[in-house]
């Protein structure tokens, strides 16, 4: 973010747009996925939110199990 003379404070580029400073509520909005951790091994996955009940399966250990989105 130093090309932009944003120092100092934390920036995030999130879909091209620049959130400067910690607005947390912002922050979210932007983001469209949750991170859970598989049950079997603690590997993190993605999944999308707003999706309801969803099946997955880890990639790692191949478990299955439902989250809510």
């Amino acid at each position: 973010m130093i090309s932009l003379g944003i120092r100092g404070v934390p920036a995030f580029n999130i879909d091209g747009e620049i959130i400067v400073g910690f607005d947390k509520e912002r922050i979210l909005s932007k983001i469209d996925f949750n991170i859970t951790s598989c049950h079997n091994c603690n590997k993190r996955m993605k999944y999308p939110k707003g999706k309801g009940t969803l099946l997955l399966t880890c990639p790692n250990c191949g478990t299955k199990y439902k989250v809510k989105s």
